[in-house]
């Protein structure tokens, strides 16, 4: 963004309103949820009227707690992302939301730079944001790989956004940390397989082992003996298959008497 000032660079990256109901139209059409970032009150009333599912607030405009208590008083679910806040400033962003009436909030951990090297993307941020606030947590990655989005998933991240271009080559003022599309591609199957990975918790035996125990060892009978015999080592074994007795057993079964042949 180097030879612009600020008035230069947010008049260069706004979308005009007068791009908004043709693009809400044909997301629709092709099966997108749209929605758009409002930084001001007339853009929440313009976007309010395009029915927009939900409302994103921008890492920078987190301070600004009248913008969010006006959004949140729309009754719709608030995506704001935290790039820079501590945890008072964010603290103070979801209070007055949920003052508001808004209950449905998500929180984005997001380090404000662009591009964000993946070793600073310290997505720890992420369950301590769930456990903060009990809120729904994602990830606002600006790194250029997917590193930071599949990890941040086993931390209980539910949303990723990242910025998004047809041709890296065309130059605007994010251009450069930006996808491709190819590039979105994998963050949603890699994201998605690593999702289903997660699984549920517990250790009940899962449908994909059951056809394994078999490979497990139990107590077998090695030998023929009479009803009133004593089981010795001799006379038993821990071997495969695994459809008899647990091996943990062998020790009490050692010295017992057998009461039939």
């Amino acid at each position: 963004w180097k030879g612009f000032n600020l008035f230069q660079l947010y008049k260069e990256a706004a979308t005009p309103y007068s791009w908004h109901e043709e693009l809400f139209r044909y997301a629709n059409e092709i099966g997108i949820t749209i929605f758009s970032t409002p930084f001001d009150e007339n853009a929440v009333d313009f976007l309010n009227e395009l029915n927009v599912p939900a409302f994103k607030i921008a890492s920078f405009e987190i301070l600004d707690l009248p913008l969010i208590k006006y959004v949140a008083s729309k009754g719709k679910p608030l995506l704001i992302s935290t790039g820079m806040a501590n945890v008072k400033e964010i603290s103070d962003a979801v209070n007055v939301a949920k003052d508001a009436g808004c209950q449905d909030i998500l929180l984005f951990h997001c380090i404000s730079s662009y591009p964000t090297a993946t070793k600073d993307a310290n997505i720890r941020m992420v369950s301590y944001l769930r456990k903060r606030f009990n809120v729904e947590v994602g990830l606002s990655d600006h790194t250029l790989n997917n590193n930071a989005a599949i990890a941040s998933l086993a931390l209980g991240a539910t949303a990723f956004e990242k910025h998004f271009i047809l041709d890296r080559s065309s130059v605007g003022p994010d251009s450069s940390f930006s996808i491709e599309p190819y590039e979105l591609e994998s963050l949603c199957s890699e994201t998605y397989n690593a999702w289903k990975s997660l699984g549920i918790a517990g250790y009940d035996t899962k449908p994909a082992e059951e056809a394994n125990l078999k490979f497990r060892r139990s107590i077998y009978f090695t030998k023929d003996i009479r009803k009133g015999d004593v089981v010795t080592k001799e006379s038993i074994r821990r071997i495969r298959p695994g459809f008899g007795l647990e091996p943990k057993y062998y020790d009490n079964l050692l010295g017992k008497k057998v009461n039939c042949d």
